[in-house]
C-alpha cells in the first residue's frame, strides 16, 4: 500500500515571489501606471526589509562529492513544504565536488533521496533522508554505488533507519487498515523507546508516524492534536503528505467561519492554509467545485494576502487558449518605432521556449534581474523577450537603459492601448518584474515564473523540457 500517494506530482513548488512586496506599481487600467504603496504599506515594507535582513541565512550549503561521472540530487522543500528536485551533476569521469547553496527557509528540513536497489532478485525503492538544520547549514554527502551517503564528519543526521522501519510496517499491500495501523503503532512505540532521550529523533519519529497514519486514518483525533500543538514543523515530503491528507479528510468538515486565530493557534491556521493550498494545487483538484468554500477561505488568510499572485496561479491557472489569443495580438514597438504583433516577434526570433520579462526603467528590482540574467549561462533553447511598460513620454529613457543593459530582443508596449490593456488585465500584472514562460506556440508554461535571484530560476530553465512534471 502506497502511503505517499499525495506527495508531489510536480517538483516545484514554491516558488516564493517575495519581491512583489518590494515592487510598487499598480495598474489602474485606462489610467497611467502609478505607485500603489500607501503609507501603511510602506510601514509593512519597512518591517519586511528589516525581517529579510535577519533571514539572509535562509539557505544550506551542499557539498556533493562524486567518485565518478554521474548525476543525482535531493527532493528539497519550498516555504510551503512542497517538494522540488535539486540536482547535482559531475560531467567528468573522476572524483569531483559540486557545491551549491540551496534555499531553505525552515529551521529543520529533510533532504529526501530515493533509488531502486536489488533485493532478493527484485528492484525495490530504497528511501533515504538527511535531517539538516540552520544550526548546521553545511551538508557534506558523497554519491557512490548509486546511492547517497553522508560523510563521517558531517553533522547531518541520516534517517535511513526511520524510512526502513516504517516501510516494513506497510510492506504488504494485502494488509488491512487495522493491520497497518497496528504495525505503525508498534514501529512508533519501539522507536519512541529507543530515542526517549533524544528530543530531535523523537520529533522525527512523531513526524513519520503521523504522516503514515494520515494516509490511512486522516480523521484520527491524535493527528489533529499533533497539529494543534506543533510549534515548528520539520519541513519535508512527509510533512506535506500529512497536511494534505489531513486537509483532504476534513475539507468538507471544517467550520471555515471559525477557522481563525480567534479559535485556533496561529501556527495551526498557517499549517492548514498550507495544506489547503497544496491540496488545491494538485491537478486533480484545481478549480474543483466541491472545494469552493476551502478556496474562498484560503483567500482570506494572511498567507494568501502575502503571496496572492503565486498562490492564485497555482490553484486557478489562466485559460491557455484565451492567453494565446491575447498575447499574439499584443502590439509591441521597437527602438526604431516599428510595430509588430507578438506573433510576429515569435516568428522573428524562433526558439523552443521564451521567457517574457516585463520591466521598466524606474524599477530597481527589474534592472537587478536583467543584470543577474546577463551573468547566467541560460539554456540555448530559451530566448528572453524584454518588454518595457514605461510611460510613452519616457521612451527615450527606455531606449537608453535597454542599450545600457545590453538587452537583445527588447520592445515597448503602451499599456493604454485597448488590446494591451486587455492582456494586462488578463494576466493580472499588478507588479513588476513579472516573468512569463511560454513555448514556441505561445502556450503558457508558467504565468508568474521565478525571479532571477531565486534558486529555482536557473535550475527550472535548465530542466524546461520536463516542465509538465514541475
Amino acid at each position: 500500500m502506497d502511503l505517499d500517494n499525495n506527495t508531489t506530482k510536480k517538483t516545484s513548488q514554491n516558488k516564493s515571489k517575495f519581491l512583489h512586496l518590494l515592487l510598487c506599481i499598480k495598474f489602474l487600467f485606462a489610467l497611467p501606471i502609478t505607485s500603489c504603496v500607501s503609507e501603511a504599506k510602506k510601514t509593512d515594507l519597512k518591517k519586511n526589509k528589516e525581517t529579510s535582513s535577519l533571514q539572509k541565512n535562509d539557505s544550506i550549503k551542499i557539498n556533493f562529492i562524486f567518485h565518478t561521472k554521474a548525476n543525482a540530487g535531493f527532493n528539497v522543500t519550498d516555504k510551503y513544504h512542497f517538494a522540488y528536485y535539486e540536482g547535482f551533476k559531475n560531467s567528468f569521469d573522476k572524483k569531483d565536488t559540486i557545491q551549491r547553496a540551496v534555499y531553505s527557509p525552515h529551521d529543520k528540513q529533510i533532504l529526501y533521496f530515493g533509488n531502486f536497489e536489488k533485493l532478493d532478485g527484485k528492484y525495490v525503492l530504497k528511501k533515504r533522508g538527511f535531517l539538516v538544520s540552520k544550526e548546521n547549514p553545511v551538508v557534506n554527502v558523497f554519491y557512490k554505488d548509486r546511492t547517497i551517503q553522508k560523510q563521517n564528519n558531517s553533522k547531518i543526521i541520516d534517517l535511513t533507519n526511520f524510512y526502513d522501519a516504517y516501510a516494513k510496517a506497510v510492506v504488504k499491500k494485502e494488509n488491512t487498515t487495522l493491520e497497518i495501523k497496528q504495525k505503525i503503532d508498534a514501529t512508533y512505540n519501539a522507536l519512541k523507546q529507543k530515542y526517549a532521550n533524544n528530543a530531535t529523533l523523537s520529533e522525527v519519529n512523531d513526524l513519520f508516524y503521523y504522516s503514515k497514519l494520515s494516509a490511512i486514518q486522516p480523521l484520527e483525533a491524535s493527528i489533529e492534536s499533533y497539529l494543534l500543538n506543533l510549534k515548528a514543523p520539520i519541513s519535508s515530503v512527509l510533512f506535506n503528505t500529512l497536511l494534505v491528507n489531513y486537509v483532504k479528510g476534513n475539507i468538507n468538515r471544517f467550520k471555515y467561519n471559525k477557522l481563525t486565530e480567534e479559535y485556533f493557534p496561529e501556527k495551526y491556521i498557517e499549517n492548514i492554509s498550507i495544506g489547503v493550498f497544496n491540496l488545491l494545487r494538485y491537478e486533480d483538484y484545481k478549480g474543483d467545485k466541491d472545494y469552493v468554500l476551502a478556496t474562498n477561505w484560503l483567500k482570506t488568510t494572511d498567507m494568501y494576502k502575502n503571496d496572492s499572485l503565486y498562490i492564485k496561479k497555482e490553484i486557478e491557472p489562466l485559460d491557455n487558449e484565451l492567453f494565446i489569443s491575447k498575447l499574439k495580438k499584443l502590439s509591441v514597438y521597437t527602438k526604431e518605432n516599428d510595430t509588430y504583433s507578438f506573433s510576429e516577434i515569435l516568428n522573428k526570433y524562433p526558439n523552443n521556449y521564451y521567457l517574457i520579462d516585463f520591466w521598466a526603467t524606474w524599477c530597481a528590482p527589474c534592472i537587478k534581474g536583467v543584470k543577474l540574467m546577463n551573468t547566467m549561462k541560460l539554456p540555448e533553447n530559451i530566448s528572453i523577450i524584454s518588454v518595457s511598460i514605461d510611460k510613452k513620454k519616457d521612451i527615450q529613457k527606455w531606449i537608453q537603459k535597454t542599450n545600457d543593459l545590453n538587452q537583445r530582443s527588447t520592445f515597448w508596449i503602451d499599456v493604454n492601448e485597448t488590446k494591451t490593456n486587455d492582456f494586462v488585465k488578463l494576466i493580472e500584472m499588478e507588479s513588476i518584474p513579472r516573468y512569463i514562460l511560454i513555448d514556441k506556440d505561445g502556450n503558457l508554461i508558467d504565468q508568474a515564473f521565478y525571479h532571477p535571484n531565486e534558486p529555482q530560476f536557473l535550475s527550472k530553465l535548465q530542466d524546461i523540457k520536463n516542465y509538465k512534471y514541475w
